[in-house]
């Protein structure tokens, strides 16, 4: 068996480098980065994703880290950077400094329309300076490059939906989720709605999207609605500022309608949250409304016969009592919870519950 003689270790061959976005306009304008090789991806983003990726450049947020494979030329006494991974956040970089797009309003307000070169010196020079992580294969081959990348997608996790629509999208709905989301972490977190680990792969967007696709509709099958307001609003959003009013409203409510930290009871699992959240959206707003004015109002001893009801709910729940009415409630969050007939169950159900609470605000 014959052993070829190895030019070097993968880890002489492989290393960590920060370069700034100036170093790779330089190297592209001297006609030494080559965006496109042979086995790099054929991808082409849109403007928005464009826009989203030079807002967080302006405002100092990290991307993900660049691969390069540095090619030496001894003869011309030239180094040229083939850009193995990376290609599109590149491109878009040097098309924006060189005026091609400017960002969008749902973006960056304070900068939206305005290109590259008309843009404050300051706001350049932090361009141009912003640090970009580099991976640099040095005197790799093509095969090389694929056995990198297929270890590399050893240890990648199959995309989620809302990493997949976060991927797929820049738009102002994403943007509004993510902000409405966030801004709620505590509310997530305390009352255990969601672990560390969902939150940190967007499972609270995600919840936070299915939640307010349905208050603006109504009960849908399965989360294909999610993805249709994603696409819809993804120029703007202008019911953002009514749909936080409402859903801060349901958040207080809930807390107040359960009487006893949510934490502690089994409305803190998502299959019980999310019929709670809109059985009393429906109840105080009605699906669909565009207003920030409850419909009805809480009733103080209603409110208390509420508590007791959604107490002793929760308590079967946990047994896993089977019986009547409760029994094919518990039966609905169990199996199916994304079926249509079984989000009927659980919303009709605690809307029966939750409406005693609640009076006109004539009465």
């Amino acid at each position: 068996m014959v052993v070829e003689e190895s030019t070097g270790t993968m880890v002489e061959r492989f290393r960590s480098q920060v370069y700034t976005v100036n170093d790779f306009v330089g190297w592209h304008d001297r006609g030494e980065l080559v965006l496109s090789p042979d086995f790099q991806r054929r991808g082409v983003w849109n403007l928005r994703a464009k826009s989203y990726l030079i807002d967080s450049i302006v405002r100092g947020m990290p991307i993900p880290q660049v691969f390069i494979r540095q090619v030496v030329h001894p003869s011309a006494r030239r180094t040229v950077r083939e850009v193995v991974d990376g290609q599109q956040r590149l491109s878009s970089i040097i098309d924006f400094i060189d005026g091609k797009f400017s960002v969008l309003p749902v973006h960056n307000p304070e900068i939206a329309r305005t290109k590259y070169s008309d843009l404050y010196e300051h706001i350049q020079e932090g361009i141009l300076n912003y640090p970009l992580a580099v991976n640099v294969l040095i005197g790799s081959d093509d095969a090389d490059v694929l056995e990198i990348f297929s270890r590399i997608n050893a240890y990648s996790i199959t995309l989620n939906r809302q990493e997949k629509l976060n991927a797929e999208y820049s738009g102002a709905f994403k943007q509004a989720m993510h902000r409405l989301a966030r801004k709620h972490l505590a509310y997530w977190r305390s009352h255990r709605i969601l672990s560390p680990t969902q939150i940190t792969r967007m499972v609270d967007v995600d919840l936070t999207a299915d939640l307010v696709a349905t208050m603006m509709t109504e009960l849908r099958q399965g989360s294909g609605h999610i993805k249709d307001h994603f696409k819809e609003y993804d120029d703007e959003f202008p019911l953002e500022n009514v749909i936080g009013v409402q859903f801060n409203h349901i958040l207080s409510l809930i807390e107040n309608m359960v009487g006893v930290p949510i934490e502690g009871t089994e409305f803190r699992r998502t299959p019980l949250f999310y019929p709670l959240f809109t059985a009393a959206y429906d109840v105080v707003f009605g699906f669909g409304s565009e207003s920030t004015c409850p419909t009805r109002e809480p009733d103080e001893d209603g409110v208390v016969q509420t508590n007791i009801a959604l107490q002793e709910l929760s308590d079967k729940v946990k047994t896993r009592e089977v019986d009547g009415s409760v029994g094919e409630f518990i039966r609905a969050t169990q199996r199916g919870t994304n079926s249509l007939i079984n989000r009927k169950i659980r919303h009709e159900f605690l809307k029966s519950i939750i409406d005693p609470a609640f009076v006109s605000p004539n009465r």
